[in-house]
């Protein structure tokens, strides 16, 4: 089963013309899609409405079910008509079927998407990079989710009076110069051209968080990648400390803390048991720190350098998570990494910290240990960068990943 899969909806696509550019030899790309996979021909249900249409292919059920008829449909009610967007649907699909098992997933430009709630991913809506559409607060808050993404975005959103001929002849089939097309088809083009190249900057900007995804600075991909006009995006660093600083310092302080006011008596703290996994897995997702495939990868025994589920420690209060450290020793027996760690906010200034991090270090005092790597994203998680630097780490590695951004001619 793949571990990974790429959906790409071409609507409007002509055979006839189709057949004829892949026969010359013009879309090497598309002929290789072809032949490493199944081609075949959609008979699509009348009305051809492009709404309805990709709303079925994204949820399995026809029209009548999920409730999306055209740009327009029918509310709940069946009283007035309204506009399409994902509140207009009745069913869940894929993307929110992928959420519900803690599954990440990007979606960009798909139909009827406007109104969305938040995923396990981001959501690009079918209104981003409209260039008839102004780039107001509004319009943004309806095309981006969640919305923290949106003024990363906005420059990706470009206007007619943005770009040149120059630019869109890059887009162009050499046999469609622009000379030949008429000026009121010309608008169109360019309309088509600038929605698809934000889209294409949006689903390019954004990959699954994994440690894939991370290449070192020298690795021959990022050589490529950074060749071809992708630029770092953010980064994944290690910090190395000295393990006998590390337990020095959590011993004094987890002294200190039993002497004045330890943990509430609700709190429980376990390791990684089974009974915990969904909502460890869910929780890291859900802030960027690892992802599910990366989450589940860890704990095969085949992993380079598989999670330890018996010396990572998780902290409880009642069935609620409130802290989880991964702890993944390193083959040649003197240190540990940790390559995922958590706090919930209102406990982060607390003994949470101090707990966690006493009870997953005191088991390599028996192993001898001579050092612990904390691993965190720089950009997203400074706070684990911060502990790392507090307990005397320093950078022994930094991997980055790859964007590729457009910017304005």
């Amino acid at each position: 089963m793949a571990r990974k899969v790429l959906l790409i909806g071409w609507p409007g696509v002509d055979w006839s013309v189709l057949h004829r550019l892949l026969d010359d030899g013009s879309m090497p790309a598309t002929q290789q899609l072809i032949d490493r996979g199944v081609v075949g021909r959609l008979a699509a249900v009348a009305p051809i409405e492009p709404y309805s249409l990709w709303t079925s292919v994204a949820t399995g059920q026809r029209a009548h079910v999920h409730g999306i008829l055209g740009v327009q449909s029918v509310d709940r009610d069946a009283t007035s008509a309204v506009a399409s967007t994902a509140t207009a649907r009745r069913v869940p699909a894929l993307w929110e079927m992928l959420d519900a098992q803690a599954l990440h997933s990007h979606v960009v430009g798909w139909p009827a998407t406007t109104g969305s709630q938040a995923i396990a991913g981001t959501i690009v809506t079918e209104v981003f990079g409209r260039p008839d559409m102004a780039k107001t607060r509004s319009t943004l808050a309806a095309a981006v989710v969640p919305s923290d993404l949106e003024a990363e975005l906005a420059d990706q959103w470009m206007h007619p009076e943005e770009t040149t001929a120059e630019v869109a002849r890059e887009f162009l089939h050499d046999r469609c110069g622009l000379e030949t097309i008429a000026s009121g088809r010309l608008n169109s083009v360019a309309y088509e051209l600038l929605r698809a190249a934000a889209h294409r900057a949006a689903a390019s900007g954004f990959s699954s968080l994994s440690h894939q995804t991370y290449l070192d600075p020298e690795d021959p991909r990022a050589l490529t990648l950074r060749a071809m006009g992708f630029s770092p995006r953010e980064s994944i660093d290690e910090f190395q400390c000295s393990y006998t600083s590390v337990w020095n310092r959590c011993r004094r302080i987890h002294e200190r803390l039993g002497a004045d006011k330890g943990p509430p008596s609700e709190i429980r703290i376990t390791s990684l048991e089974r009974a915990v996994l969904p909502a460890v897995r869910a929780r890291l997702h859900e802030e960027r720190i690892m992802d599910t495939l990366d989450f589940d990868d860890r704990l095969r025994p085949g992993h380079g350098q598989p999670t330890d589920r018996e010396k990572s420690t998780v902290l409880l209060a009642g069935d609620t998570l409130i802290a989880v450290m991964l702890v993944a020793p390193f083959a040649d027996g003197r240190g540990y990494a940790v390559p995922a760690r958590w706090v919930a906010p209102e406990y982060r200034r607390g003994w949470a910290n101090v707990v966690l991090i006493y009870h997953s270090t005191a088991q390599g005092q028996e192993l001898g240990l001579d050092y612990i790597r904390f691993v965190a994203n720089s950009k997203a998680h400074d706070e684990t960068v911060r502990l790392s630097q507090r307990l005397g780490g320093h950078r022994v590695t930094s991997r980055h990943r790859y964007a590729l951004r457009l910017t304005n001619p």
